[in-house]
């Protein structure tokens, strides 16, 4: 008798659905969840079993930036979890050459199909399929260039006739992107102000944490987001541009017209803002400032060897107390100073159970460039800096040094000019009036007068946030914030120098302080 053989189980189709929109200000996903819908409604005509959702909401696959559920479906369809992948239209999976190739290659090697409810199957195991899949990629790429181009002139449009562009509600302004919401508007106005008199945006942003103040999407205030909102060309009433030519974001933009929207701060106060948070010199590699003379105004005056530019001569002590000498097998040629900013490093007393003692250092090692050589206990420092600050405000130094930096209006003007030149050399350029090579020679020598401009209007900015000070200063001295401290030390001096120890000396020792004073 013949046996009977059974038929083969078919093995149940796992799919996984992936669903993507590009922009999705309100984070509602309103478009990703219409996607989905539709997707399911596709798999259960199939048959298929929906094995997970892959989501990404509000990111664009045309700018290449990384896609997690993109690249969690592609895990998941190497390990076999799924078999199928579902997908609304062949550009939610893809708009970029690279991000194809991978998909294909892995599709291909994994055997597993796709399925599109706008386009229908995707065959990637067959020539004639993957060829249709790069030409749809091809045209989606430029539909992705066209439609971005487009939008950038619409914006330059909107910019330089001073409407607004449109997006969720900014920080001091109601809904309508128009209207200021006074509260805010005193916030911002108050950070504004202790910003330019030498406040950081990381305590500012604490503060705001601490108090409850969130941001316009509910969230805590982060750096990056506060320093983005002082910024921004918006809360002084006026437009900027915010991308180059090439589409690439810039930090701070081109100002190209004043806003039909009323102003928080004014554009002086903007600009010196803008400039004062754009500035490179501002950078203090995270290391604290906890002292008045911290973050660059106390500098290593160790002179290094000129032949290993170390330090020559260290000293150790031993258990017993003793100082022990390290010595070279070379012989010691003076050579340049070291001058690398000195940080706060508290020294651990002698005496058991007492405080540390506050001092700060030339550090060296991992993440630091001094050279080790230098320690100074900071109390002692700061009330002689001090008071020969205060000697040289009493003498008038303070005045003239306001007076000699007041605000380059001249400057500011012809950078204003410069700015706006640079701007319509780039719509030439566009238009096509002018060759690439005349744009860069033109642009070249316009650059460098910008900087030019830049440096000199942000040297006369220096002494930002020193009016209103109190009268006589040496007795409110004691009681100011340490930023506005800090912001008058920085009007007069350029810095402070401090050189090696006498070893076995105790005492502070004013000898070893060299004050360098601004002109």
């Amino acid at each position: 008798m013949a046996k009977t053989v059974a038929p083969p189980v078919a093995t149940a189709v796992r799919a996984g659905i992936y669903v993507r929109i590009s922009h999705d200000p309100d984070h509602n996903e309103l478009g990703v969840q219409r996607q989905e819908r539709e997707c399911r409604e596709l798999a259960q005509r199939r048959g298929w079993t929906v094995a997970s959702v892959y989501a990404d909401d509000d990111l664009s696959a045309f700018t290449g930036k990384p896609r997690p559920s993109f690249e969690r479906l592609l895990d998941d369809v190497r390990a076999g979890i799924v078999t199928a992948v579902i997908a609304w239209h062949p550009d939610r999976l893809y708009r970029h050459p690279r991000d194809l190739e991978q998909f294909i290659t892995t599709i291909e090697q994994a055997g597993c199909a796709v399925e599109t409810v706008q386009a229908g199957e995707l065959n990637l195991a067959t020539p004639s399929g993957r060829a249709v899949a790069r030409t749809l990629g091809a045209w989606g790429r430029y539909e992705s260039e066209h439609k971005s181009a487009r939008l950038r002139a619409k914006h330059r449009e909107l910019a330089e006739a001073g409407k607004d562009g449109g997006s969720g509600r900014p920080f001091g302004y109601e809904a309508d992107r128009k209207t200021i919401r006074p509260a805010e508007a005193a916030l911002i106005r108050e950070a504004a102000d202790r910003v330019l008199q030498g406040a950081s945006l990381r305590s500012i942003c604490s503060g705001w944490n601490a108090s409850g103040i969130k941001s316009t999407t509910g969230k805590l205030w982060s750096v990056k987001v506060f320093r983005g909102m002082l910024i921004s060309a918006r809360i002084s009433g006026r437009r900027e541009v915010g991308t180059d030519a090439q589409g690439n974001r810039l930090v701070i933009g081109p100002i190209v017209a004043t806003a039909t929207w009323p102003a928080i701060i004014t554009p002086e106060k903007s600009d010196r803002l803008r400039a004062r948070l754009t500035d490179p010199a501002r950078r203090l590699n995270g290391h604290s400032t906890k002292y008045l003379l911290t973050g660059g105004i106390a500098v290593c005056g160790n002179v290094l060897c000129g032949v290993c530019e170390e330090t020559h001569v260290q000293f150790t002590v031993d258990k017993n107390r003793r100082h022990r000498k390290v010595t070279y097998d070379h012989a010691y040629v003076a050579g340049k100073v070291c001058g690398t900013p000195m940080v706060a490093r508290p020294k651990a007393s002698w005496i058991k159970g007492q405080p540390s003692i506050p001092s700060v250092v030339c550090a060296s090692g991992v993440g630091f460039r001094g050279c080790g050589g230098v320690r100074i206990s900071s109390v002692p420092l700061e009330v002689h800096v001090v008071e020969r600050l205060l000697i040289a405000i009493e003498g008038g130094a303070l005045v003239r040094a306001l007076r000699g930096t007041g605000e380059d209006r001249k400057a500011v003007m012809e950078l204003a000019t410069v700015e706006q030149k640079m701007a319509d050399l780039a719509e030439d350029y566009a238009s096509d009036r002018i060759t690439r090579g005349e744009w860069e020679a033109a642009r070249r020598t316009l650059a460098t007068r910008q900087d030019a401009l830049r440096h000199r209007v942000e040297t006369s900015r220096r002494s930002v946030g020193l009016d209103a000070l109190p009268d006589p200063l040496r007795a409110a001295w004691p009681a100011l914030e340490l930023h506005r401290q800090r912001a008058i030390m920085s009007a007069l001096v350029e810095k402070v120098e401090v050189g090696r120890g006498v070893p076995g000396r105790n005492k502070f020792d004013p000898r070893r302080v060299s004050i360098r004073w601004k002109a």
